[in-house]
């Protein structure tokens, strides 16, 4: 916060809105990769380990949830993500597997046509072939 006795009106507003603007665009938000943190949208159905306590967590939300979080694999309702076998990356192609899968590159993915998922879009791509593809239900 920056305050001058010698300052006009405009020249601090200026002032308090750089450093508001610095404090808020320029510094990332922190995720925690902890069981019940807040995760972002962008990890949706990935897997990783608790820092913590080296348990295995999906980022994952149910309804009425208004964020998703690291949930424990170890107890409902992710105990279907648990110790998945591991298959190629997401996108990659898959063969008429059936049930959920852990990609190589660390999401929960099921083989599937269509509109398919995949880390890094924030909407579904159409796939003529059967790929791996992040679980959305």
């Amino acid at each position: 916060m920056i305050t001058s006795q010698t300052m006009d009106g405009a020249r601090m507003t200026t002032y308090f809105f750089i450093a508001w603007a610095l404090a808020t665009c320029v510094a990332p938000p922190a995720h925690a990769d902890t069981v019940g943190a807040v995760c972002p949208d962008s990890l949706w159905m990935k897997l990783t380990h608790d820092s913590a306590t080296g348990q295995e967590m999906v980022c994952g939300g149910a309804y009425p949830d208004p964020h998703l979080t690291w949930q424990a694999t170890g107890k409902p309702p992710a105990t279907l993500f648990a110790n998945l076998p591991v298959v190629g990356a997401a996108g990659s192609p898959c063969n008429h597997a059936e049930g959920f899968r852990q990609s190589s590159d660390g999401y929960v993915v099921e083989c599937r046509s269509g509109k398919v998922l995949l880390p890094g879009y924030s909407d579904f791509i159409t796939s003529s072939t059967q790929v791996w593809g992040l679980y959305s239900p």
